[in-house]
This record gives structure tokens, C-alpha cells and sequence, in this order.
């Protein structure tokens, strides 16, 4: 059988399919072997399909992620009628659905938890190439995701029926199961999805349904929706999970009365808290404001932290979870549900997490230098600190041990005057300076523009209380800062700057320090034929470690442009990761584009996963030039 593709290619299949379903039939190519096609039956709707079809083949995700869906990459005719379409030859495994089975009666019961991350994490990575071309998957649910059960890849099938948008045409999704569609789907699913008023589908309900299976990755394959009744309450209707979605009862989050939930479930407290909060805004806020569903890539980045803090169980070998716990909770999981789980299955080691988009990597292993006589300042400024404490309680004996053997025996003046100074301090010190030990108390809140805007020239304490989103507006950088800017692990986005800057970022000049910061969505596109430019700062002159940036810095005719600090002048840079495309004439680094390594500078354990390009000389992945 020969068919024709839109570019005139023809396309030979194999006389008999190798499998069918109930909208068409799957042929092998003749002479390749890396597509196969889909020809339909003449019930299915041609006319809204070939447009559906052709709008998918112009507009396909990242090349990077096609090996992990079955996307179009071209339409078939034959004597001119629309017949079906060409797709890459995907190896189909598992459903998804079975890496969720639990107990003895499971196909695959002894998956280590580093395993299901790993494909949670594929899955946001291919869930979100597709939202980056702009669609929507639609039905979500597990029968449409395969699972290499040998490397943890994914396959995304049945693409055919995504949720497409062209303009103003839509070219919808009719199917969907309940149990992994969001309330406001459901309560339009009444009247069918075919007739359902516009709009239904879009990504927010994709992340509704990628929470879900994220869950289900996570907490032992229960879905989040699902309860058990409480003994008490035996009268009590057994809900099922599609109505506690469409009534919006979360119970591992809400309490509901008479339910609770089921047994071989673990308690959600099991997950790092980052994550507890993640799922709070997908399935509780989420539910009034569906655009504050965590997207695929904040999943991700959480994930990945979760990966890098993992336990190993010393009772069950495959049993792996989150560090910060003290028990195993898959033990107390699998005496609850009064089964136990058989020896592990041998397991092929699994490769990295495919990653097709770059996401911001994670920190690097940089340990900030020493601060005894940092400690030692804030010890005489009144703020207790345990470890010039430590050394008090250290000192006040062996100063009575020297005083007795200097003296002979006898306990001179000098001596008692420094035994009672020293035992005064060490009684009142920490009484005076007990309110000083709240971080908060220390170090002045900082939680909006305005608070960012008023640094400038501040050489005090601060830290960020929340997210602050500058929104895009332009911002002028903070001429100087010389002060401690603890960014406590939140995030700056939409910084942007234009205009006529002559150091651009956050900062023009950093003389203290900054830590533990992310910049997110980073635009800089400053102009002049001379400046420097970087995420945080146009010129470090102080510390700068734990802080992350993505984003573009576009400025072509910059000297010394870095993903996150323009020119280091005897400053240290560390543990930073950088996912920014910079641009820019000469001395270009994916970190630092200029690095002076005079008094004892340092840059180390950083990472860049952004593009860095110059027309100039001095072009480099972490610095562009380095100066000793």
C-alpha cells in the first residue's frame, strides 16, 4: 500500500498491520523501520482531523524529547484523500497504571523510590516540551503513558486525540477519565466533551492531571483523591475519587468527616515540605485558580532535589525516602496494609533523567570560606553565637587552671577579676541576647520591589520572607550594596533591564554578600557600546554562592558579560548554577565573563547549562577570561 506525504514523500506500508484499535490500523513503513503509520477507519471525523494533524506536524516539541512521544511528523493521503499520518516508532512497554499497583499481588512491587522519581521527572520533561510548543495534551490518564521498565523512559501515546489550538480554530479532546481531570472539566463532561462550551481543555488542566500521577509516583500508587472510611463510620458513603475532585476534598491535605486515608497510604508529611506545598497549589488552590497549579518544570526542579536527598531503608534494601525523615516509612506502610513485600527485583541501572529542556541545574558543591572573625563581630555586637560560646566555656576553665599555677597555690587579684568577667558573660550573655537568635530578628525582612529598591547603599542584614515578582517592568539596578542578602531560598523573577546601563543585573557593584537566591525569567538588553552585564550584578567585589539565574542577557556590544556576574574583582563566586543565554561582544562566560583571581579570590563548584556566544575574543562555558 503506498501513500503520499504533504512534502510528496511516499511512504510503502506493509500489507498487514501489526496492531489496531477502534479509530484505525498501525502499519510498519517499508524501508523504515524507525516510523510506522496510522491509517483510520472511515468512522473517524477526516476533515477535523487532518487539520489537526497538519497544525501538529508544523508545530512538534522539542527533536529532543520524540523518542519519548509518539508525535506526527507527517500526513498521509492517498489520491489526494486524507488517510492517516506517519509517526516515530516508539517502544511501548508498561501502562503507567502498573507501576502504581501495591502489595503481593503487584507486577512490580519492589521499585526503589529513586526509580519513580525518575520518571516523575520525565514526565515533566516531556509534558513540558509539549506545553513549549504551545498544546495541550488533554487525557492524561495512565492507559496513554508507557513505561520502560529498564530504563525509566516514558512514551506519551494516542496523540492524536490532544487538545489543539490554531487561532480561533479548536481541534478538541472528546475523551477523558474522570478520575485525572480537574472540576471544571468534569461539571462540562455532562453534556459531553464534543458539545462541552469552549474552553475546556488547556495546560492548566494538564497539570492537574501531571500532580496526580506525581502523587501516585510518590506516595505508594495511591491516587491523591482516594479515602478509606473511618471504622467508626461505617454508614458513611464510600466517595470515589472523581467526586472528591469535583467536590474538592483533598483528604492527605483537608479533613473530611468519617473518612480518612487509606491504610497502605502514607501520611503526606513523608515529602519534603517544598513539595507538600507544591501539591497544596495543584489539588486546594488550584481548584479556584487553576492557573496556580505547579507547572512541569517546578516539578522538576523539586524532584530533583528530592532525588539528591534519598535514604536508603537498613531493614528492606529497596526501600529508599526522603533524608530528613528518621524512620522508614514504607515499613510502617506495609505493616499497616499487613503484607510484606518479597526480595527486590533485579533492576537495570537507570540512566539520568532525560532533561530536553534546560532547566536551571542543579546547586554545585561550593562551601562558602570560613567566617570566625565575622562571628567573633557579631558576638561583640550582642548577637549570641554558639560557637564563640563554646569557646567562652572553653577558655573559663583553663584560665582557673592557669591562674592557680601562675599563683603557686593562691588565686592573684588579676586572676578573680577575669574569672568573674568570664563567668558573668557566660550567665548573661545568652539571657540579653536570647531574642537575637530568630534569623528573622537578625536580619530585616525584605518581601517587595520597593524593599529590593531601598538596598541601595545598605550595608545591614536581610532577608527575602517570600517570592517577589518584579512583573517585567524595567528595573534600575541597586548602585551598591555592601550589606548580607539572604535570599532564604525564594525566588526574584521578571528582572529586566534596558536602556542605557552601564553595569546591569539586580546590582550594578556587590561589595557584601548574597546567598541562597534564584532569578528567574531574566531579560537584560542594555545598550551603549560599553558596560558589563550579569543576572545579579554588573561588578562583584564581595560573596556570592547557593544563587541561581535563567533568563537572556542580549547585549552584543557588552564587554565582560556573565550568566550571573559581569566582572569579579577579588570576589568569590560558588555553588551557583546558571540556565541564562548570554550574548555579548568579548569576555563572555556562562557565570562571570571577566575574573580577576587576585587576594585569595575563589570560583568553584559552579555549573552553566545556558548558550554563551561573543563576536569578540574571550568566550567561555563558566568565565570568559581569567585573570591571575
Amino acid at each position: 500500500m503506498q501513500y503520499n506525504g504533504r512534502g510528496g514523500i511516499r511512504y510503502e506500508l506493509e500489507e498487514n498491520p501489526f496492531a489496531q484499535g477502534g479509530e484505525g490500523k498501525i502499519f510498519n513503513v517499508v524501508g523504515r523501520p524507525d516510523l510506522v503509520a496510522k491509517v483510520y477507519k472511515s468512522t473517524v471525523n477526516i476533515d477535523e482531523r487532518e487539520g489537526k494533524l497538519n497544525i501538529m506536524v508544523s508545530y512538534p516539541p522539542d527533536k529532543s524529547v520524540l523518542s519519548q512521544i509518539a508525535w506526527p511528523v507527517d500526513v498521509l493521503y492517498a489520491g489526494g484523500a486524507f488517510a492517516g499520518f506517519v509517526m516515530p516508532k516508539v517502544k511501548i512497554n508498561e501502562d503507567l497504571n502498573v507501576i502504581y499497583e501495591y502489595g503481593a499481588t503487584a507486577k512490580y512491587p519492589n521499585i526503589p523510590w529513586s526509580y519513580k522519581i525518575t520518571i516523575a521527572k520525565n514526565l515533566c520533561a516531556v509534558l513540558n516540551a509539549v506545553h513549549t510548543a504551545g498544546h495541550t495534551c488533554g487525557d492524561l490518564n495512565p492507559k496513554n503513558i508507557s513505561v520502560d521498565t529498564a530504563t525509566g523512559q516514558i512514551v506519551f501515546v494516542d496523540t492524536d486525540s490532544y487538545h489543539i489550538v490554531d487561532g480561533a480554530e479548536t481541534y478538541r479532546c472528546n475523551v477523558g477519565i474522570p478520575e485525572y481531570l480537574p472540576a471544571e472539566i468534569q461539571r462540562k463532561m455532562k453534556v459531553g466533551l464534543s458539545a462541552a462550551p469552549l474552553p475546556t481543555f488547556n495546560q492548566s488542566t494538564d497539570n492537574f492531571a501531571l500532580a496526580i500521577h506525581i502523587f501516585q509516583l510518590l506516595m505508594n500508587g495511591v491516587h491523591p483523591f482516594s479515602c478509606a472510611v473511618l471504622p467508626s463510620r461505617k454508614s458513611v458513603v464510600f466517595p470515589q475519587p472523581s467526586e472528591n475532585i469535583l467536590n474538592g476534598s483533598f483528604p492527605f491535605m483537608q479533613n473530611a468527616e468519617g473518612v480518612t486515608i487509606p491504610k497502605f497510604a502514607p501520611p503526606i508529611d513523608i515529602l519534603p515540605e517544598e513539595i507538600q506545598k507544591l501539591f497544596y497549589a495543584a489539588f486546594v488552590d488550584g481548584r479556584e485558580e487553576p492557573g496556580l497549579r505547579p507547572a512541569p518544570e517546578d516539578w522538576f526542579h523539586a524532584l530533583t532535589k528530592l532525588e539528591q536527598r534519598l535514604k536508603k531503608c537498613k531493614a528492606v534494601p529497596h526501600h529508599e525516602y526522603f533524608g530528613g525523615l528518621k524512620t522508614c516509612p514504607w515499613c510502617a506502610a506495609d505493616k499497616n496494609f499487613e503484607t510484606g513485600m518479597s526480595a527486590p527485583l533485579a533492576q537495570t541501572a537507570l540512566p539520568k533523567s532525560l532533561t530536553p529542556v534546560a532547566y536551571a541545574p542543579s546547586v554545585g558543591t561550593y562551601a562558602p570560606k570560613k567566617r570566625f572573625f565575622a562571628d567573633f563581630r557579631d558576638a561583640l555586637r550582642g548577637e549570641f553565637n554558639p560557637k564563640i560560646y563554646a569557646l567562652l566555656l572553653l577558655i573559663f576553665p583553663l584560665a582557673i587552671v592557669y591562674g592557680i599555677v601562675k599563683g603557686r597555690g593562691r588565686v592573684r587579684r588579676w586572676n578573680l577579676v577575669f574569672f568573674v568577667a568570664v563567668l558573668l558573660t557566660a550567665i548573661i550573655w545568652p539571657v540579653v541576647a536570647r531574642g537575637k537568635r530568630d534569623p528573622l530578628i537578625r536580619y530585616a525582612a525584605v518581601g517587595t520591589r520597593e524593599d529590593l529598591t531601598a538596598l541601595n547603599g545598605a550595608n545591614g542584614k536581610y532577608k527575602l520572607t517570600n517570592d517577589i515578582d518584579l512583573g517585567g517592568e524595567t528595573w534600575t539596578p541597586i548602585e551598591n550594596f555592601a550589606g548580607v542578602l539572604d535570599g532564604n531560598g525564594f525566588e526574584i523573577a521578571g528582572l529586566t533591564v534596558s536602556g542605557n546601563v552601564k553595569n546591569a543585573g539586580l546590582f550594578a557593584t556587590l561589595q557584601g554578600e548574597v546567598h541562597n537566591l534564584k532569578l528567574t525569567a531574566v531579560s537584560i538588553t542594555a545598550t551603549g557600546d560599553a558596560g558589563t552585564a550579569g543576572a545579579l550584578c554588573g561588578t562583584n567585589e564581595g560573596t556570592i554562592d547557593r544563587v541561581t539565574a535563567s533568563g537572556t542577557i542580549d547585549t552584543p556590544f557588552f564587554s565582560n558579560v556573565g550568566g550571573l556576574v559581569g566582572v569579579s574583582k577579588n570576589g568569590n563566586v560558588g555553588g551557583c548554577a546558571s540556565n541564562v543565554a548570554v550574548t555579548g561582544y568579548e569576555y563572555v562566560g556562562g557565570i562571570v565573563g571577566y575574573l580577576s583571581l587576585y587576594n585569595n579570590a575563589a570560583v568553584d563548584g559552579n555549573v552553566n547549562n545556558g548558550a554563551v556566544s561573543g563576536a569578540g575574543s574571550y568566550v567561555g562555558g563558566i568565565a570568559g577570561r581569567v585573570q591571575n
